[in-house]
């Protein structure tokens, strides 16, 4: 582990590569600072594991989490390193100049000695003399966003952001400086390798002095495709990011209006996590279709869509308001979004009416583009809109339709090569296009970059040093931000195409070869010279490789070379392996490296003995390159989807399966068979639980070919039912085979052997654990195969513990504006004992308005309650002994209002955190849990005439006051209800008044 005096130099590192960072500082770094940082004795943290020191955090925007968040960062991973607690304080600035701080946004204060103690006993917020923050915000004057100071004063280390984001990165930088790395995001597949934290009883940082900008303004993470993102792992997406200075996420609003990728499906579980960090969102994608829908408006206006085209008839104007009409009405219910992307079709076809009229497919799409920005401009001011340079519209649009400056034009080259760098002769045409832009376009231009491309079907295809060599001509070229894709799925195989992208698309300027270096000796230690090499023996091969976005590889010379290459790269993965302690956090990245180089050089392989004309050992590769798919693709070395599967099978029917499989909406995960897919009877319908619901293959199978099941963890296996053929097809099904079982995908048992039999119900011997189960065709026949139902009985091997969960119930499921709802929160599977709990409870502030909380247990106050924007904390405690709570309880009654809305709103109301003490003071934590509801706007008509008689008069006022009094309690409220105009539960004074005024009306 890593001890006091390299956390020490590590801190100098810190301030030394301030100053490295000449063009990003000049001319606001200070001269001294590397004199100030080694005279100073630096800022002790924690002494012999006591705290000696107390962060505070200060905002301009009360209503902002960022700067605090920020502070609870630092004090995480502070008691990571050593073990304390520092504490938090939110501060307040105070005395002359406290008006002047114009260049800021909020700060931390990590404050020592003297100015620890005198908190403890302070008033609340902490005083932050004005001159404290002086010197940072002269510093920061002129400074582009994202920026943050560093300034170590006596005692103190001040941190200040010129926006809230900026304070975010400069915590995180003061963390690095204390010997912390993020390596990657948290993933479960990392099983905890994800970050190095050191460990240190004591910690002292050096003097930080200088200021770091971003050489890019937007730095982004594409989720594109989206075949392995899922509400959990998005969060951890989104936990790297800020910790990499990566400033937008880009979800699609429906990935090719397919409906299994969408922002929709996510954003109730990301905005929290988006907003405490100040992430901006980015949304839209492919395509126009998804909000000018034929199926909802080609039967009224046939005349809007042109058969054989998917880009819709841009030249009708009607169709195009409502395109516009469409998107701004989406924004509007989701004020979250900082940028929507209008992007066309993937792959788009232009009618010909639309080039008829406008010339080029580029004119035609900034007209759309256009008109959109104007009218959000109007109607949502700070909402800006993206058009991206891509395929049949990569070129810029003539004068009289050119973009306006806000738009920002993200430009993908999709065609580039890289076997050489952007700057080549070879990518000449690139650059042309990018100067055609540069010289009639003065707005906002990003690239949308391939370094992690979908193509490369999860081989180690990696290129650090390209980047190292590509970012600083981007920002010398005047490019104001890059991204590339983000899938968890093979994170691991391009981890280092990530980390060395995101440091420098902070820095462009650094120096790519050491930091290149720095990652791969701080990840791989005393294996860092193998690692070396096996790095730059991938980059090769795949640079080699990847002159064209499939690749080259017809090439026998390049193809040869690539598969010499990977074969060495493992040598040195075996190599590096030797060299690393087991059960290190080095071992195991090198240990999945290797299971990724042996899929890659099986999968070279095939086109290798393809291109000799070798069909037999073709057939082994393409064999071993299926079963490593199947054994790895949940441990982020090897992502399934279309492009992998279409590596190794003839026709694989319909890739939605993976979407459900990786998000665990299967029962079981389908092993991706040899045989091809007949039709849409694809894969995942043999775990489905319908046997009218089949796979069929589209031929007969091979001896050797399979289907199985993955149950993602080893189970004790009690029984394995297998369902073949159907009554109209009785002979499709595998004639000689065996079912087998295993652990790990190599070894193999024999379960059942079948001859001639169409169904198997097998029971195993107790004990029997497996996670694979198969069943392997042993001879060759003629029929097709078709798979009603492949099934498992199993159990974890240890019976799994009850996770005391968060529980949160709505008491219907829709909503009106105007309208109460009340949701009950409380607990399952609650351990003995437990006396006080807090919740934190979000909710969508733009649908629902928080009215009040009670306790519905009694014996169980509800002590306190805080109520900001769009999340609500409340601390509940028992009244004594007598009232533990244990088991599953209802404890909370919360009751929202719905506001009104535009359209029908999806909102929902979730527990994001819950913490419970018991009567030892000890604290456990409970998963969270989430209520989904559709608020409905106001309903047109006259709300008073309560009679519905088409008007407002003495009879309506007759019934309401029939009912004076009544609550949502009474027997008839449902009867009753529409004359509570209020919406407030109760039939009183305010709805006569209404119903009379109404009257007079």
């Amino acid at each position: 582990m890593m001890n006091v005096s390299r956390i020490k130099l590590l801190s100098l590192a810190f301030v030394i590569c301030f100053l490295a960072q000449a063009a990003s500082f000049s001319p606001r770094t200070y001269a001294d600072a590397a004199a100030a940082a080694a005279e100073e004795e630096g800022v002790t943290l924690v002494s012999d594991r006591q705290s000696e020191s107390a962060v505070i955090w200060w905002s301009k925007d009360r209503a902002s989490e960022v700067a605090a968040f920020a502070a609870e960062e630092i004090q995480s991973y502070v008691k990571q390193i050593t073990g304390a607690d520092i504490p938090v304080y939110e501060g307040a600035v105070t005395g002359d100049g406290a008006a002047e701080l114009d260049h800021l946004a909020s700060a931390l204060l990590v404050v020592s000695g003297e100015d620890a103690d005198a908190l403890a006993s302070g008033s609340q917020p902490a005083d932050i003399p004005a001159e404290w923050l002086a010197s940072a915000n002269a510093s920061l004057v002129g400074a582009a966003d994202d920026s943050f100071a560093a300034e170590t004063q006596p005692g103190r280390i001040v941190l200040a952001g010129v926006n809230e984001r900026g304070t975010l990165y400069a915590a995180y930088e003061l963390l690095g400086s204390a010997g912390v790395e993020f390596f990657a995001p948290a993933f479960d597949f990392y099983e905890g390798n994800a970050e190095y934290v050191p460990s240190s009883g004591t910690l002292t940082l050096p003097a930080m002095n200088g200021v770091s900008e971003p050489s890019f303004e937007f730095r982004r993470k594409y989720v594109e495709e989206g075949w392995s993102h899922t509400a959990e792992n998005l969060p951890q997406l989104i936990d790297w990011m800020a910790k990499n200075k990566l400033n937008t996420l880009v979800v699609p609003y429906d990935y090719i209006a397919q409906g299994k990728t969408k922002w929709d499906d996510w954003r109730g579980e990301l905005i929290d996590d988006l907003e405490k960090r100040g992430m901006i969102v980015e949304v839209g994608g492919h395509g126009f279709e998804s909000f000018l829908m034929r199926e909802k408006y080609g039967e009224w206006h046939p005349e809007w869509f042109v058969s054989g085209y998917n880009v819709f008839n841009i030249a009708n104007e009607e169709a195009v308001d409502t395109y516009v009409n469409e998107v701004v009405d989406y924004l509007k219910a989701r004020p979250e979004i900082g940028i929507f992307d209008s992007w066309p079709p993937d792959v788009a076809t232009w009618p010909p009416a639309v080039l008829a009229k406008f010339g080029t497919n580029a004119n035609a799409y900034a007209y759309v583009v256009n008109k959109l920005h104007a009218a959000v401009k109007e109607q949502l001011p700070g909402v800006r809109i993206e058009a991206i340079a891509y395929a049949t519209h990569v070129n810029p649009p003539s004068a009289e339709y050119q973009y306006d400056e806000s738009v920002l034009i993200d430009f993908a080259p999709y065609f580039r090569s890289y076997r050489d760098p952007v700057f080549s002769p070879a990518n000449q045409s690139v650059i042309s296009q990018i100067n055609s832009w540069k010289e009639r376009f003065d707005g906002t231009f990003t690239m949308y970059e391939y370094y992690r491309r979908y193509a490369f079907h999860s081989l180690p295809v990696v290129f650090p040093r390209l980047i190292g060599q590509e970012l600083p001509y981007y920002k010398e070229f005047g490019m104001d931000g890059i991204g590339t894709y983000s899938e968890p799925g093979d994170w691991i195989t391009f981890e280092i195409t990530h980390s060395i992208l995101a440091k420098m698309s902070w820095n462009a300027d650094v120096n790519a070869e050491e930091l290149i270096q720095d990652y791969i000796e701080s990840r791989y230690g005393t294996a860092a010279d193998e690692m070396d090499s096996y790095f730059r023996l991938v980059e090769e091969a795949g640079r080699s490789i990847y002159n064209s976005p499939t690749g080259d590889m017809n090439n026998t010379a390049r193809v040869t070379e690539m598969r010499t290459k990977y074969l060495q790269a493992k040598t040195h993965l075996e190599n590096a392996l030797t060299k690393t302690a087991g059960g290190s956090k080095e071992s195991f990245m090198i240990e999945r490296l290797l299971w990724n180089i042996d899929f890659a050089v099986a999968d070279v392989s095939i086109d290798y003995y393809r291109l000799l004309g070798d069909n037999a050992n073709m057939a082994s590769a393409r064999a071993q390159a299926q079963d490593a798919l199947n054994a790895h693709r949940f441990d982020g070395i090897i992502l399934q989807n279309s492009y992998s599967i279409r590596e190794y099978i003839s026709g694989y029917g319909n890739t939605n399966w993976i979407y459900d499989m990786y998000r665990g909406e299967l029962k079981h995960a389908p092993m991706v068979t040899t045989m091809g897919t007949y039709q849409s009877n694809h894969l995942s319908h043999i775990v489905d639980d319908n046997h009218e619901t089949v796979f069929w293959s589209n031929a007969a199978p091979l001896v050797g070919d399979y289907i199985g099941i993955d149950l993602q963890s080893v189970k004790n296996v009690n029984e394995i039912r297998l369902l073949m053929s159907k009554p109209d097809k009785p002979n499709d099904y595998i004639r000689s085979g065996v079912i087998e079982v295993s652990k790990d995908f190599k070894q193999w048992e024999t379960a059942a052997t079948l001859t001639n039999q169409p169904e198997a119900f097998i029971t195993l011997e107790e004990g029997t654990e497996a996670r694979f189960i198969r069943i392997r065709s042993t001879a060759a026949q003629t029929q097709w195969v078709i798979i009603r139902e492949f099934a498992v009985e199993a159990v974890d091997r240890e019976e799994p513990q009850e996770q005391l969960q968060s529980t949160l119930e709505a008491e219907r499921s829709e909503v009106t504006a105007g309208e109460t709802i009340e949701f009950t929160a409380g607990f399952r599977h609650i351990p003995e004992s437990i006396y006080a709990f807090e919740l934190t409870v979000n909710y969508d502030a733009n649908a629902l308005e928080f009215v009040d909380a009670q306790s519905v247990k009694d014996g169980l106050a509800l002590v306190d309650s805080m109520n900001t924007a769009n999340k609500l904390r409340l601390i509940a405690a028992s009244e004594g002994a007598d009232h533990a709570l244990e088991g599953d309880l209802q404890l909370i009654r919360l009751q929202f209002k719905a506001k009104d809305v535009a359209e029908d709103a999806a909102s929902a109301v979730s527990i994001s955190q819950a913490a419970l003490g018991n009567e030892l003071g000890v604290e456990v934590t409970a998963l969270p849990s989430s209520a989904a509801i559709t608020v409905h706007p106001m309903p047109v008509g006259v709300p008073a005439d309560i009679n519905k008689d088409g008007k407002v008069s003495v009879g309506d006022l007759g019934f309401v006051a029939a009912h004076y009094g009544k609550t949502a309690t009474s027997p008839d409220w449902a009867q009753i209800k529409h004359a509570d105009l209020d919406k407030n539960g109760v039939i009183d004074l305010p709805d006569l008044a209404a119903v009379a005024s109404a009257i007079l009306n």
